[in-house]
């Protein structure tokens, strides 16, 4: 059952305080209240909708807002301007009046710059290079972690050479996360990914990866040497064919991609391509299958280990790398399906497990947001799920 505001009676549409919305599952969803915190099932107006077409949500004027603020202005790539909803159910507790954000960048140095020079009072997401900045100027940084997992997706498609499962378990051998993290990443904050889930997802009582532990990974570089000349042998091969590694631009994921080219060569003698891409060039490239290794990261949706279980499912368009197993199938179905606690951990367990002995990944670190806010900003909440930054409580201290 949800509550909430209708739309506002200036679009014809008479407001009613309260309306009552029946939802029907066709098997039990447990984790189903926490999927409507996820943007891509809040409600839009039909109409409204209909009546924007091939327009809709592409400009300020073709979008409809029930929550606390709308968008009133939007230049794209540029800037944003919103102010508190005048239709909003619960606007007299709202206490800022507008937001404006006058600088869309990416660029984390320029960003800063900006929080120092009192343009903005919220600085997000600082690269390392900013950071030694941001101390020095005695600026206090915190620390969000977002719930992002970061890996590398191995290509399982057919004419791919990672699809050999000696040579995805030979890299896997020799990649280690915790180095990765500490010494590459070196971000305060970041933590080791040594699974498909990652540390804040809760099980039946505890943390999940308390009730099922992944596997210990040992690094065994003979190990891995003896799974390539295997690999060679079912390939048929005397040398390995150079291997792309599929990247984005972002200054740390190319620090990433060139250790792990510098791994792989000295270890284990292959030969590892970059193909470096913008965001979108990467993002169309590995929808494509257009590499052997591609540099990726999950966040989750909801919140539920099945957000991260079933990524490599399948019938998933977002497994990249097309990884199938029946096996893993099976016990994302159940996850699905299932409305008892215990048989669920169970199957998050067997599919950790799968995902491990299949060498379908090779995770890297979950990642931890670093960022500055000004002191005259209170009450602005980080959240993993249902949008973040949130505004919603915040007010300016004069």
């Amino acid at each position: 059952i949800a509550r909430g505001a209708l739309a506002p009676q200036s679009l014809g549409v008479q407001a009613l305080d309260d309306f009552t919305l029946k939802v029907e599952l066709q098997a039990p969803t447990p984790y189903f209240v926490s999927m409507t915190a996820f943007p891509a099932f809040y409600p839009i107006r039909k109409d409204f909708y209909r009546q924007r077409g091939a327009r809709y949500a592409a400009d300020a004027k073709d979008m409809l807002f029930n929550g606390p603020f709308e968008l009133t202005e939007w230049v794209h790539g540029a800037s944003l301007k919103l102010r508190k909803n005048p239709y909003y159910w619960n606007k007299k507790n709202i206490r800022i009046g507008a937001i404006d954000i006058p600088y869309i960048t990416s660029d984390s140095v320029a960003t800063l710059n900006l929080f120092k020079n009192n343009n903005i009072a919220f600085a997000n997401d600082l690269a390392r290079e900013s950071i030694s900045d941001a101390l020095q100027r005695g600026l206090p940084l915190r620390k969000f972690l977002d719930g992002c997992m970061y890996f590398y997706s191995l290509n399982f498609r057919a004419g791919r050479i990672t699809r050999n499962k000696a040579l995805r378990q030979a890299l896997q051998s020799v990649y280690d996360a915790t180095l990765v993290t500490n010494k590459i990443i070196a971000m305060p904050g970041a933590q080791p990914a040594v699974s498909l889930f990652p540390k804040f997802l809760r099980g039946k009582t505890r943390s999940l990866r308390e009730e099922i532990p992944p596997q210990p990974k040992a690094i065994d570089l003979a190990r891995a040497r003896r799974l390539l000349q295997q690999a060679k042998q079912e390939l048929q091969i005397e040398q390995f064919p150079p291997l792309v590694l599929l990247t984005s631009d972002v200054p740390v994921a190319v620090k990433l991609a060139e250790y792990t080219q510098y791994l792989f060569k000295q270890a284990l003698g292959l030969n590892i391509v970059i193909d470096k891409q913008t965001f979108k060039q990467r993002h169309v490239k590995s929808y494509n299958g257009e590499f052997d290794i591609a540099s990726l990261s999950w966040c989750p949706d909801y919140n539920d280990p099945l957000t991260f279980a079933d990524y490599f499912a399948s019938w998933n368009e977002n497994n990249r790398g097309k990884y199938s197993n029946p096996e893993y199938d099976h016990w994302v179905r159940v996850a699905q399906r299932s409305g008892d606690v215990d048989t669920r951990v169970q199957s998050f367990g067997q599919l950790q497990r799968i995902i491990a002995a299949d060498a379908a990944m090779l995770p890297s670190y979950e990642a931890s947001v670093l960022y500055v806010q000004h002191p005259h900003l209170k009450g602005m909440q980080r959240g993993i799920f249902g949008g973040d930054p949130s505004f919603y409580f915040a007010w300016l201290e004069q």
